[in-house]
């Protein structure tokens, strides 16, 4: 039955008896026989309610959100779902997650974005308004997101832009760094001296090292001279145990020698006596003077034809060594390291330079070092020869170098053999690294694989930082070439535009040959000072070799031509590098790296620019024949000849030309030259010659101390007491 149509009697019957029978009601019979209030104690009859106490009744139940029991009175409806105004009763709302704020921010350099947000409290997005609001207060280059490194003031300024407190925390608090030197050293071991070999190339160092250490070394060499450098741990003779470092003597390899000498204890100096002091070995006896090492003198070859030891002890006291025989405080000693003649005397002499400056280590300890070589090696990976300094090595250490992390998988000793530790003073052979160490960098042990990683990716953060400025100039440097070139795209449209016919067609060929040549302009050979550039990948077999031929070829740049190396790896040719040289229009130049096959198909597929070397005067010959193919002419003006006016002649008739009577004083007067008219000390004409004759005859040059007759073309103000000099340009 519907609501509407019950009179109120037969409503309240009808609701007496669905109670009373507990039957279910319809959907339109009020559904329960009393309605409790939550304000009254005693339940209300319903059937002593009037029909407007019992409808108050419902709507202030539904009016306080008081909940009903089950015997209340529900409503079927009282509240529209499309209509807010309606709606007495609403959804709880979901409360908002406000992280707590702490109480302070810890800041460390190079700290992430997204990381100080996190410690602030707050989102990335909200920092990064606050980072953008105060922007010109922040030491920050190019674009900031959430990934980028902050220095110590710029996190500074943003905290206290948010108000909060700060504390700074030390950057090696997260770096690894070199244990502090204990006061206490009687915990402190003798070591063995780390000696370095230097010398000039082909002086014979290679050969003394591998006399010492009997094994075949100088042989493997290219052209005999070493390419980079060895570290090798050798017995003695007397017992000792003796550190060797081999550096290259060529003078590309100067850094290197200088790296050597940083680690070194004792220098031998090897002078050859057939050739005496070189360059290289000036440059050496600086590297030990600056490394404050003492240093031995080995005066090699004494048996070859033509050997003069005592010109060349000669020579070394020029250079400012002071040998023992001559009242100085250097070590000399006469060799032969081809024959083995002396080489105990030279052992000797190493032995006493290393005990009296006293070496002593601590073998105790996290291992501490450097990183001598390194290079990749097929089914081995990346492979450094390091040499300790502090502490004990062992297999199976978390080291890092650099940011560089490995877990010492294989120690081997000079020999080849497998070592299980090294101590101070031993060079080893490591493979484990997960990517490639650069030369020279501090090796250091760390506690645990979390700690390495969190050290790496600490000091990657400040290296991405530094390079993050540098970065954002060379992106503006491109976007001005690029603007330089739209600018003029642009404008030869506009002449386009305005021209017709054939004019027309012309400005439209050089426009598109403008734009193809676009891309080329934009990473090629001219700079925006107007300098010439050219581009090289370098492929090499090993770090050492790779950072002396950067060097060396970059330091063949000339005022205005610039020489530069954009790329450079260890290991062979790969697509990559293909692509690379076709994009930059650089050349691969290949140092001691074989070349795959398919990796030689492509080359020659994509016709890209390579060559392959084995010794670095090669390289560096084919880098300067480049040059000067490729570099702007350079024209030096040289003075030839130098004359003095004694009478000027006024010739008659047609020519009416003024002839000047000369003597040439120093050089030649050449007719084919520039000549120039100077007049107490300034020059009043530049100019041809129009005829120069000696005596009657026509010639070319006129020599010195003799007479001519001479004319210009363009000038007639000659006067006696000038002075006539003629110049040529020279091409350098």
């Amino acid at each position: 039955k519907e609501a509407a149509s019950l009179s109120v009697e037969d409503l309240i019957a009808s609701i007496v008896k669905d109670a009373d029978v507990g039957a279910k009601p319809s959907p339109h019979a009020v559904q329960p026989t009393t309605l409790t209030h939550p304000r009254n104690e005693e339940p209300k009859k319903v059937a002593s309610l009037s029909v407007e106490d019992l409808i108050a009744s419902i709507v202030q139940d539904t009016d306080v959100g008081a909940r009903p029991s089950s015997q209340a009175v529900q409503p079927t409806t009282l509240t529209h779902p499309r209509n807010k105004e309606r709606s007495r009763t609403l959804p709880p709302a979901k409360p908002k997650l406000v992280p707590a704020t702490p109480k302070l921010v810890e800041i460390i350099d190079g700290i992430l974005v997204k990381d100080l947000a996190a410690q602030m409290g707050m989102r990335v997005p909200a920092l990064l308004k606050i980072i953008r609001r105060c922007a010109k207060d922040l030491d920050i280059a190019g674009q900031v997101t959430q990934d980028t490194r902050l220095n110590v003031e710029s996190s500074e300024t943003i905290v206290m832009e948010g108000d909060l407190d700060y504390k700074l925390i030390p950057g090696h608090a997260k770096d690894i760094v070199p244990r502090a030197t204990p006061t206490d050293v009687s915990m402190f071991l003798p070591r063995a001296p780390v000696v370095t070999i230097m010398g000039h190339v082909d002086h014979g160092k290679t050969t003394l090292l591998d006399t010492l250490r009997n094994a075949a070394v100088a042989a493997g060499e290219a052209g005999g001279i070493t390419q980079h450098i060895g570290a090798f741990t050798v017995k003695m003779k007397t017992g000792k145990m003796i550190t060797f470092l081999d550096t290259p003597g060529h003078a590309a390899f100067s850094h290197m020698r200088a790296r050597g000498a940083a680690v070194t204890d004792v220098v031998v100096l090897v002078v050859a006596a057939t050739d005496g002091v070189r360059p290289q070995t000036i440059e050496s006896i600086q590297f030990a003077r600056d490394a404050g090492v003492p240093m031995v003198v080995a005066i090699n070859k004494i048996d070859a034809d033509g050997a003069t030891p005592e010109k060349s002890k000669m020579s070394l006291s020029e250079a400012g060594v002071d040998i023992e025989e001559n009242g100085g405080d250097t070590q000399c000693v006469e060799i032969s390291a081809l024959k083995g003649i002396n080489l105990d005397v030279l052992e000797d002499a190493i032995v006493t330079a290393a005990e009296m400056e006293g070496l002593w280590a601590d073998p105790s300890g996290p291992a501490e070092g450097y990183v001598l070589e390194a290079k990749t090696v097929k089914g081995q990976g990346a492979v450094t020869t390091v040499l300790i300094k502090r502490g004990t090595l062992k297999g199976g250490d978390i080291i890092i170098a650099g940011t560089s992390i490995c877990k010492v998988r294989v120690m081997r000793a000079a020999d080849g053999s497998i070592v299980k530790s090294a101590g101070p003073s031993q060079a080893v052979e490591l493979i484990g690294w997960r990517s490639m160490p650069d030369v020279g960098d501090t090796l250091l042990a760390a506690p645990d694989e979390k700690r390495a990683r969190e050290a790496v990716e600490y000091r990657d953060g400040l290296q991405n930082a530094a390079q993050l400025v540098d970065t954002a100039k060379e992106i503006h440097r491109d976007r001005m070439v690029a603007n330089r070139i739209r600018q003029e795209v642009n404008r030869q449209q506009t002449i386009s535009v305005q021209l017709k016919g054939a004019a027309r067609v012309q400005y439209r060929r050089k426009r598109h040959e403008l734009r193809q040549t676009q891309a080329e302009r934009a990473t090629e050979s001219v700079d925006d000072s107007g300098k010439a550039k050219l581009r090289f990948i370098l492929k090499s077999d090993v770090a050492g070799s790779e950072e002396a031929i950067i060097s060396s070829v970059e330091a063949l740049s000339r005022e205005d031509f610039e020489v530069v190396v954009i790329d450079a790896q260890i290991g062979p040719i790969t697509e990559s590098d293909i692509a690379k040289a076709d994009t930059f229009g650089a050349s691969i130049l290949c140092f001691n790296v074989n070349i795959p096959k398919q990796t030689q198909d492509l080359l020659d597929r994509n016709d890209t620019k390579f060559r392959r070397f084995q010794v670095i005067y090669d390289l560096l010959d084919h880098v300067n024949e480049l040059i000067v193919q490729q570099a702007p002419k350079r024209y030096e003006t040289v003075e030839v000849g130098v004359g003095e006016v004694q009478k000027v002649f006024m010739l008659s008739g047609a020519k009416k030309a003024v002839v000047a009577g000369c003597v040439v004083n120093r050089g030649a007067l050449s007719r084919a030259l520039t000549f120039e008219v100077v007049r107490g000390g300034s020059v009043i004409f530049t100019g041809k010659l129009n005829a120069l004759k000696h005596l009657q005859d026509e010639v070319d040059s006129v020599a010195s101390g003799q007479e001519c007759g001479l004319s210009f073309a363009d000038f007639t103000d000659i006067q006696e007491g000038d002075t006539i000099k003629c110049f040529e340009d020279l091409e350098i």
